[in-house]
């Protein structure tokens, strides 16, 4: 499992980067931080909430020294790409929380 995440990984920070890239191109977002946050192997039960609320108490602190504010949060899974379908998804200010996913 491991190895597909580092598999899934290798591939979707280059996909990101260029998905996120245009954006900045075409000014419908200003700038962009990527946080990878993943459990450790420590034995312990798999919990995704606990990672995703770690993940944004390390961006929010890390808003702090920006210089730029981090106006949205996205948490992603390495292993879904977004195609650029989903492009307005990713730049808008949701009023609530969002569930962005292509079926």
């Amino acid at each position: 499992a491991a190895q597909n995440r580092a598999k899934h990984l290798s591939q979707f920070l280059p996909h990101l980067h260029r998905f996120l890239g245009k954006q900045l191109e075409r000014g419908t977002i200003r700038d962009y931080h990527i946080y990878i946050i993943e459990q450790s192997d420590d034995g312990r039960k798999f919990n995704r909430g606990k990672l995703l609320n770690i993940g944004f108490d390390l961006a929010r602190k890390n808003k702090i020294r920006s210089a730029l504010p981090h106006d949205v949060f996205i948490f992603h899974d390495v292993d879904l790409l977004p195609g650029d379908d989903l492009a307005s998804s990713y730049t808008r200010f949701p009023t609530s929380p969002l569930h962005i996913a292509r079926v």
